[in-house]
């Protein structure tokens, strides 16, 4: 498959952009890489490969999730800075 200035002309249309000539140009040649790209995958014989989610060998890289006591909401509160009627008290950011 290949893309020529008409396909691209129709995408253009179809996302409601405005590309000057010089951008048409350039899309037209950067969507014909990918398409080549795509094909070139597409010849690849991968029978046999296993399949994977992820190239990265680690299955998990983060901390056991464990059952452990939450902090009271008193304790975070005396920690604040600022604190009013059991809530953090926040400077105004808007108006």
């Amino acid at each position: 498959m290949s893309i020529n200035q008409e396909a691209v002309k129709k995408l253009e249309a179809l996302s409601r952009l405005e590309l000057t000539q010089d951008e048409r140009e350039e899309f037209t040649q950067l969507l014909g890489q990918m398409i080549e790209a795509a094909d070139f995958l597409g010849g690849i014989d991968s029978r046999g490969a296993s399949a994977m989610i992820s190239p990265n060998e680690k299955t998990n890289v983060l901390r056991a999730d464990t059952v452990g006591d939450s902090p009271k909401a008193r304790d975070l509160l005396e920690r604040a800075p600022r604190h009013k009627e059991g809530f953090f008290e926040v400077p105004k950011t808007l108006d």
